[in-house]
């Protein structure tokens, strides 16, 4: 029963991982969208609530924190909510707590991280490739949108298409620079694992710098500034510590490291197709109406009135939505994370949510610091993956309402189970077998 329901939670966590690569596709989600997200997420639950045999494991106080904190999140959401009927029913909040149950029920099995990892990997690649084949074929990304996508999404997919702004397989270029950003992350550590194994393959070594080079392409052609720069941001952080420098060499490091990037990035802008739409696009957005933010100083703006409204606990969660639209917003959202959380949950949900933010890095960098002094080069790679991609997330929701998502919010959660496994996996069993021999010599002692 235990083999069993192992495979099942692995095949729930390839097919959660379809979804989130391949659900902008409407008509190739099968059978629909709005039956095929509920199976997935009911097999999910199961899966991993049999696998864990329906317990919570946790070890170290960052792993407490981080759990106890996600519960109490949802917990705190459940009750204050501006429509909880409507939050239910669009499948946000269902997303959230399937989630918040994967985190806490997934403690011993790790048969799922692989299957995740690779299956990212190829999602990822399909869409890099085909983001930069439909940037140069105007042809056949025509026909491609008007085969997957009709009404609204069709005609922004367009629009945005003639601004140079490319949405590969997705509805919208956001999603496209979201999904590129976290398969950069990956796919960057998984070479540095290669590469500094004793048997390192150069044909795979070499086929992965290819692969990563293709990925970042296409990202610049998707013409997203924040993700870019947020994934930079977090493989320098991660470097930074997982080699323990010091905070002045640290500094240096990032000096240098934002200054050879600047100086590539004024020097090729001319030179790359794609890259010149980045420039041009702010030079676009300085001399217009809506400014460098992109309008962003009026949407953080209501934000702040929201809060001002109720600074304790928010005017409910999905307020923002409904303000937006009262107000003739140019979109429903804050696109900063933050001030929609202070202007939903107030400053308790505002400290509730840096708790879970600070303890799962925490959780990573421990983990990631033991795997160092292990010398376990597997681990350091899981843990760096997991540490890159809350770095990311935090950085990138400072400009956009990153979790929000399904292709940020699932990855992010599973980085940060990724950590809480291998913690438990590595580190507890190692605790739990040194009590069990203890016991067994005080046994044959006595």
């Amino acid at each position: 029963m235990k083999k069993i329901s192992e495979k099942i939670l692995v095949l729930s966590v390839f097919l959660l991982t379809y979804y989130i690569y391949m659900n902008s596709i409407r008509k190739i989600m099968i059978p629909y969208s709005s039956i095929t997200v509920p199976a997935i997420l009911l097999l999910v639950l199961i899966s991993t609530i049999i696998c864990s045999n329906g317990k919570i494991k946790v070890l170290g106080i960052w792993d407490k924190l981080v759990c106890i904190s996600w519960v109490i999140i949802a917990i705190y959401i459940f009750i204050n909510n501006e429509s909880l009927a409507k939050n239910i029913i669009s499948g946000g909040l269902i997303q959230l707590y399937v989630m918040i149950a994967f985190l806490i029920f997934s403690n011993e099995k790790k048969s799922w991280i692989d299957v995740w990892l690779k299956s990212t990997f190829v999602f990822v690649m399909i869409h890099a490739i085909s983001t930069i084949i439909f940037y140069f074929n105007s042809d056949l990304y025509t026909k491609f949108a008007r085969l997957m996508f009709s009404g609204d999404e069709l005609k922004n997919c367009f629009t945005y298409y003639r601004q140079g702004f490319m949405s590969g397989l997705s509805t919208h270029f956001s999603n496209n620079g979201m999904i590129l950003s976290i398969g950069i992350l990956i796919i960057w550590q998984s070479i540095l694992y290669t590469r500094n194994s004793k048997n390192s393959n150069k044909t795979l070594l070499i086929f992965k710098y290819v692969c990563i080079l293709i990925v970042l392409y296409a990202l610049i052609l998707s013409s997203k500034r924040s993700p870019l720069l947020a994934s930079f941001l977090a493989i320098i952080s991660t470097y930074i510590i997982c080699t323990g420098k010091n905070v002045w060499k640290s500094f240096i490091i990032l000096i240098i490291c934002l200054a050879i990037l600047y100086g590539a990035y004024t020097f090729l802008a001319d030179k790359i197709p794609g890259l010149s739409t980045i420039v041009n696009k702010t030079a676009n957005l300085e001399n217009s109406s809506a400014g460098i933010l992109n309008g962003r100083k009026g949407l953080w703006q209501r934000a702040f009135d929201l809060f001002n409204m109720n600074p304790a606990f928010g005017k409910g969660y999905g307020s923002y939505a409904s303000y937006a639209n009262q107000t003739d917003a140019i979109t429903t959202s804050a696109h900063n994370y933050y001030l929609q959380i202070l202007a939903e949950l107030g400053l308790f949900g505002m400290l509730l949510y840096l708790i879970v933010f600070g303890s799962g890095i925490m959780l990573a960098i421990n983990l990631l610091k033991k795997s160092v002094n292990d010398k376990n080069l597997r681990n350091i790679m899981l843990a760096s993956i997991s540490l890159e991609i809350q770095i990311f997330v935090i950085v990138y929701c400072i400009t956009a309402t990153a979790l929000m998502y399904y292709c940020i919010l699932i990855p992010y959660i599973l980085a940060i189970t990724l950590a809480h496994v291998v913690n438990i996996d590595e580190y507890g069993n190692k605790k739990e077998n040194k009590n069990e021999n203890r016991n067994n010599n005080i046994y044959k002692y006595n």
